[in-house]
C-alpha cells in the first residue's frame, strides 16, 4: 500500500492488484501479500514484507512463525494473525475498521497501531520492543499482551488502551497522552 492525500488528511491506498502475491505459501521476504477469507493456515514459518487483509481473513499455524519486516499490515475490516510466534519487526499495523485479533506470541519488534478500529491483543506476548497506540483502540486480553515490562507502552491523544476481563498487567510502564479515541 501507500499514501495519498483525502479530505481528513491522507488515506492509505492498495497497491494494483498485479502487486500482490495472493498465496502465502508462494510468497517470500520481499514479498506483498494480500490475503482473501478462507485462506489455509501456515504449515511452515515464513516472512513476508506487507500483507493486506481483505475483511475477514486470517492466517494462523501450529508451531508457525510469521515474519513481517519493512512493511505493514493491513486489516480491511477485521482479521485474526493465530500463528504461534509472530515477529512484528517495524510493526506497523492499521486496523481500519471492526476488531483484530492477534493471540500469537509477538516475541520481537515493536507495535505501532493505526486506524480507527480496534486491536485486540490475546498472546502471551515477549517482545521487549515499543507499544504505540496512534489511533483506534488497542483491547489487552492477556496479562502479558504488552510483552514484556522492558518494553514501553505509549497511547497517543486519540487513541485509547483498554482491558478486558480481571487483568494483571504488571509493570509495564505505559504513558498516556490527551483524551482518548472516540468513533464520531
Amino acid at each position: 500500500a501507500t499514501y495519498g492525500s483525502s479530505a481528513e488528511g491522507f488515506a492509505i491506498i492498495p497497491l494494483p492488484a498485479a502487486a500482490y502475491v495472493t498465496d502465502l505459501s508462494q510468497a517470500s521476504a520481499t514479498s506483498n501479500v494480500r490475503l482473501a477469507a478462507g485462506a489455509p493456515a501456515l504449515s511452515t514459518s515464513k516472512s513476508v514484507n506487507s500483507i493486506l487483509f481483505d475483511p475477514g481473513a486470517s492466517i494462523s499455524g501450529i508451531d508457525a512463525t510469521l515474519t513481517v519486516n519493512s512493511g505493514r499490515m493491513i486489516f480491511v475490516n477485521g482479521g485474526l494473525i493465530g500463528v504461534t510466534n509472530l515477529n512484528a519487526v517495524g510493526g506497523m499495523i492499521d486496523v481500519l475498521a471492526g476488531t483484530t485479533t492477534i493471540s500469537s506470541n509477538i516475541y520481537a519488534g515493536n507495535v505501532q497501531k493505526g486506524g480507527r478500529g480496534t486491536l485486540a491483543l490475546s498472546g502471551d506476548s515477549q517482545t521487549t520492543g515499543a507499544i504505540n497506540v496512534n489511533e483506534g483502540i488497542i483491547e489487552v486480553r492477556h496479562n502479558n499482551a504488552l510483552g514484556s515490562p522492558a518494553g514501553t507502552t505509549t497511547v497517543r491523544q486519540g487513541a485509547t488502551l483498554q482491558t478486558i476481563g480481571g487483568l494483571t498487567v504488571g509493570v509495564e510502564p505505559v504513558t498516556a497522552q490527551g483524551v482518548g479515541f472516540s468513533p464520531n
